[in-house]
């Protein structure tokens, strides 16, 4: 007889969960999502660096063949989430700069931002269907491994990513960070937006565990950006300060990982309950605008 297998349990409030984070599918659906995505991660995490260099593309592309209800489709409909990264992005990009967005996705934020800039250069693992149709000539997409940027040291005035370190693993997170300082400009600057670890888990774990067993292969703090980021050699790194399509500047990194440490010593029922709340999310999320040091200050 086959062994038999147990569903995985839902939290007590998961119905909470999908109201906070619009998500719209049933128990069966969100189970089903969190047992592939689950094993496909364990493959990723198990896997070799030079085997992870090709896993990247595969593995997402087998979840979102099998999972037609995946929120990645409907998120790539909500217009207003492109709309508001886009207006953050023109407040912080000049104007004549050459931008490369790591992780574009089906590249609508890189396309919008290309009559704001003198060169959008977009990078993801998968090859996003029908872009150059409607591409400008100051366009282009580049296939990667994820890690790796094909370009020249020194190239690139703004990098951009949304969501995007999560999903790597630590090892390769590590490794596209030195990727992104060397092609970034003395002086250019990169503009990182990922979920906080403390508030987590942000993949589809989060209706079943307390930490990220999907393709949030390593969630962070801002403590954890600030030992990440400096080792590799980044000067200057501020926590912006955004709200929906506002951009209200920025502060130190300090005050922001005080802010953590305080959080951590709440008790863990409020912790949990306050990772709800849309407020403290955007607060505590990593949004970091990390500086290339100039020749100068090296």
């Amino acid at each position: 007889m086959q062994p038999m297998t147990t569903s995985p349990k839902l939290k007590a409030n998961w119905r909470r969960l999908k109201s906070v984070y619009h998500d719209t599918r049933t128990a069966e659906q969100i189970t089903e999502h969190y047992l592939l995505e689950r094993s496909l991660a364990a493959r990723l995490r198990n896997a070799s660096a030079e085997m992870r260099s090709t896993l990247y593309g595969e593995l997402y592309g087998e979840l979102y063949a099998r999972l037609p209800h995946h929120p990645r489709y409907r998120q790539r409909r909500d217009n207003s989430l492109i709309s508001k990264q886009v207006a953050v992005l023109r407040k912080l990009v000049p104007a004549d700069a050459r931008l490369l967005e790591v992780g574009a996705s089906d590249c609508s934020v890189s396309l919008a931002m290309a009559d704001h800039c003198r060169e959008v250069i977009a990078v993801d693992v998968t090859e996003p269907a029908a872009i150059m149709e409607r591409a400008p000539a100051n366009f282009r997409f580049e296939l990667t491994d994820g890690i790796a940027m094909p370009f020249a040291s020194s190239s690139v005035d703004f990098v951009y990513s949304h969501q995007l370190m999560e999903h790597l693993h630590p090892e390769d997170a590590e490794r596209q960070l030195a990727e992104i300082y060397r092609v970034l400009r003395p002086g250019g600057r990169y503009f990182c937006i990922t979920p906080s670890r403390l508030t987590g888990p942000h993949d589809v774990s989060r209706f079943f565990k307390d930490e990220a067993q999907g393709f949030h292969l390593k969630e962070y703090t801002y403590q954890d950006f600030d030992r990440l980021f400096g080792g590799i050699g980044f000067g200057k790194m501020r926590a912006c300060i955004t709200r929906g399509r506002h951009y209200a500047g920025s502060v130190p990194l300090r005050p922001m990982i005080l802010l953590e440490r305080i959080y951590v010593l709440l008790p863990r029922s409020l912790r949990r309950y306050l990772g709800t709340n849309r407020g403290v999310r955007a607060v505590l999320g990593l949004a970091i605008l990390a500086y290339r040091p100039t020749a100068d200050s090296r």
